[in-house]
């Protein structure tokens, strides 16, 4: 079985055209490349550039369309603890304010 395999393996290579016969395909240079192609390549990553933060805006409002009718909704309890963010800012502002004495 492996010897009429091997035949016919043979028999399909002599079929395929030969390395030399066959051109390789050529790369463009820098050169052979026009100018429209540059423009069109710099209008598309500009166009990228300009779609990419149209989607962070849109995102970005939904997210926070979402968080104040969240907030609505749902509001804090309220506590007599300060907020967090108060409470980071005033440890900042001991720690600014905190002179080293020679």
């Amino acid at each position: 079985m492996s010897e009429s395999s091997s035949e016919q393996q043979s028999s399909d290579i002599s079929q395929l055209p030969n390395a030399k016969t066959v051109a390789p395909p050529q790369e463009p240079n820098q050169t052979q490349m026009s100018a429209g192609n540059t423009v069109l390549s710099f209008l598309s990553s500009v166009f990228t550039v300009i779609f990419r933060l149209g989607l962070l805006t849109v995102g970005s409002g939904l997210a926070l369309v979402v968080g104040m009718a969240i907030a609505t909704i749902r509001p804090a309890e309220v506590t007599d603890e300060p907020p967090l963010l108060e409470t980071v800012v005033q440890q900042f502002d001991r720690i600014r304010s905190y002179k080293i004495k020679p």
